[in-house]
């Protein structure tokens, strides 16, 4: 059975009798009717929450979608939306007039805030934190931390972050701590990277703190100026709180077609009917962001990526229907910047980085995922990938540098098959007419240095470059070792090699070295070399 509309949908005009304002610091805001003090000090506690738990998470807790709190004077219909929530456009939640914002509510906001502007934290200690926070006390500019939350939210988390947050001594580098747990360092390394003293004997004294009664408060440097001072809020035209109204309702489609009966071209009641009752013409009247998205086109996409830059589902959306590599891998990191909460989906960029070979940036995305995720063995699981990726760049470089060396060999082979191809020509042209060479005449090598008498073969072990003097080492086949001497390495022939390498000879090549045979006591050989072939 479909909900009844509220009465209010139905004054003689067709829209809410009473003129609503909206009170409005930076992304939230206070909607009432008419219910001006009240929206003004309940906007300020709601800008001071903001304020002071963004400054300790060194954040300006932006959130992606507005922030908006209703309040009403009979807010008992709306009961399914007293704490934030998404729905059509803002995260909205309703708050009875005369009753304080609970821990609940607080709570709920502090969710909103650091789902869409904070990652990597553990999450007991996200916990902990919004626990912490939930008891804030805001009179003015005067912000007080520290009064207990219901038991069930005193864990042994909450008792740390409040001891640190109370004691003086702790207080000014707990900042440090959070900020080192948002980067993926784990919570026993960051409490002794920022209070320079072991984990253990922290909570050693967290144990004690909580076996006392906890009564102690911290003042809290609130924004220095009150959004209330002077904020009488901006009157709204029909059908505006029809709509907020609406949206406290979500997802039931009946507000919205009542609106559209009364103002057909609402953008925004066509965006709601459209979302809540999956109608696509309503949707196509619409210019809403989620409306646009919704149409999943390129051109709508667009749109909606203009109309809220800092929603990161069109990017999504987009690279799901782009063909070019290069846009789609730009869409996704776009994606994954805007949303830095979604591990998986950067699991799935960094894989798309890896097929395109960008290995370094893969790595880097890896690593973001890994602070990301929410439970050890994501992160594990993730660390392993990050591995992976690090051994296939590795991979790829060794087989880039393998290509690049075989393509020079090649390139050197050609030269040099060119030079030997310009040599033969030459020499065709040189010994045309000429009668061919009779073939049982030896053909002797020519050499004008020193006459060899002696020769051996073996293995060239070693070349002692000694000074003024060289010696080198042949090993025989009968595993004789042949000591020779070179006076002057510039007046020997050596073949199949450029030169003679000092030292030990790695890897071992066969030689043939022909000497002169001088055995000589002093220096220990047994000859001079006059030629050396390498074979």
């Amino acid at each position: 059975m479909r909900p009844l509309l509220p009465l209010l949908f139905f004054a003689a005009t067709g829209f809410c009798a009473e003129t609503w304002k909206q009170y409005n610091a930076g992304p939230v805001s206070v909607i009432s009717p008419n219910i001006d003090k009240e929206s003004a000090d309940t906007l300020n506690a709601l800008d001071q929450y903001r304020h002071t738990l963004g400054q300790l998470l060194g954040s300006e807790l932006d959130p992606v979608w507005p922030v908006r709190l209703v309040l009403l004077k009979q807010a008992g219909q709306y009961s399914n939306s007293s704490l934030f929530s998404f729905k059509r456009q803002s995260y909205v939640a309703v708050l009875q007039s005369g009753r304080p914002v609970s821990p609940a509510l607080y709570t709920s906001l502090g969710r909103v805030l650091m789902n869409d502007a904070i990652s990597g934290m553990p999450p007991e200690f996200e916990e902990a934190l919004l626990a912490l926070f939930s008891t804030l006390q805001v009179d003015g500019t005067r912000v007080t931390l520290g009064a207990l939350p219901e038991a069930s939210a005193r864990t042994r988390t909450w008792a740390l972050l409040h001891m640190l947050a109370v004691n003086p001594n702790y207080s000014g580098r707990l900042r440090v701590m959070l900020s080192n747990m948002r980067k993926g360092i784990e919570p026993e390394v960051a409490l002794r990277t920022a209070f320079e003293q072991p984990a253990e004997a922290i909570y050693k004294e967290v144990s004690t703190y909580m076996a006392s009664p906890i009564t102690g408060t911290a003042k809290l440097n609130g924004r220095a100026v009150e959004v209330r001072r002077n904020n009488l809020g901006r009157e709204k035209d029909p059908p505006f709180g029809d709509l907020v109204l609406a949206d406290l309702q979500w997802p039931n489609p009946e507000p919205y077609r009542a609106i559209l009966q009364k103002v057909p071209t609402s953008s925004e009641a066509n965006e709601g009917l459209g979302l809540t009752a999956n109608d696509k013409a309503s949707l196509a009247k619409s210019q809403e962001a989620r409306a646009q998205a919704e149409l999943n086109t390129f051109e709508n996409l667009r749109v909606a990526a203009g109309k809220n830059p800092k929603w990161g589902e069109p990017a999504r959306k987009l690279a799901d229907l782009e063909k070019d590599t290069g846009r789609k891998l730009a869409l996704m990191k776009k994606y994954t910047e805007l949303t830095p909460r979604d591990w998986q989906y950067m699991g799935l960029y960094a894989k798309a980085l890896e097929a395109d070979e960008k290995f370094a940036e893969a790595t880097r995305i890896w690593l973001l995922a890994e602070r990301a995720a929410p439970t050890p063995a994501a992160k594990q699981q993730l660390r392993e990938s990050r591995t992976s990726s690090v051994d296939k760049r590795f991979e790829v470089e060794a087989e880039a540098r393998r290509k690049e060396q075989e393509e020079k060999r090649l390139e050197l082979e050609r030269l040099k098959n060119e030079a030997i191809a310009r040599v033969r020509e030459a020499e065709a042209i040189a010994n045309k007419g000429n009668a061919p060479l009779d073939p049982s005449v030896k053909v002797e090598k020519w050499w004008d240095g020193p006459k060899s008498d002696a020769q051996t073969k073996g293995m060239l072990e070693r070349v002692d470059c000694l000074k003024g003097f060289v010696k080198i080492t042949v090993r025989t086949a009968d595993k004789k070792a042949v000591i020779l001497g070179i006076a002057d390495p510039s007046k020997i022939a050596i073949q199949g090699a450029d030169s003679l390498a000092c030292g030990v000879q790695r890897p071992l090549q066969n030689v043939q070295v022909e000497y002169i045979n001088k055995p000589d006591k002093a220096r220990q050989v047994v000859g001079d070399v006059v030629r050396v072939e390498f074979q």
